[in-house]
């Protein structure tokens, strides 16, 4: 198991509490062509970086969550073909996502 069950209760506390402050429609597409499309994902996006503010949701549960992912990004890289490009550190993505009854992100091109 990745995270334990006490864990994932905090992680799903933290977005639940996040997600009324700092979340916001998901888009699709890269920077450029960044844009909301109800017909490819309807989900909700908080990111963790730059970080919400710390009076909101538990800083110390995003702080584990951060030193999970890392750990696992280390694990991955060790792992991975020499042909494949590096996990860089802190140059993960990480954002909480919520998808309500019906949401969905289908397969799509940018």
């Amino acid at each position: 198991e990745w995270l334990d069950p006490p864990s994932v209760a905090a992680i799903l506390s933290d977005a639940e509490a996040l997600d009324a402050i700092c979340a916001r429609e998901a888009g699709v597409g890269s920077r450029e062509g960044r844009g909301v499309d109800t017909q490819v994902r309807n989900s909700r996006l908080c990111a963790l970086y730059p970080p919400p503010p710390p009076s909101a949701g538990c800083i110390d549960t995003r702080m584990a969550l951060y030193r999970a992912a890392d750990s696992l990004r280390a694990e991955l890289q060790t792992a991975v073909s020499p042909s494949l490009p590096e996990l860089h550190h802190f140059q993960t993505e990480l954002s909480y996502l919520s998808y309500p009854e019906g949401g969905f992100y289908k397969r799509h091109l940018d």
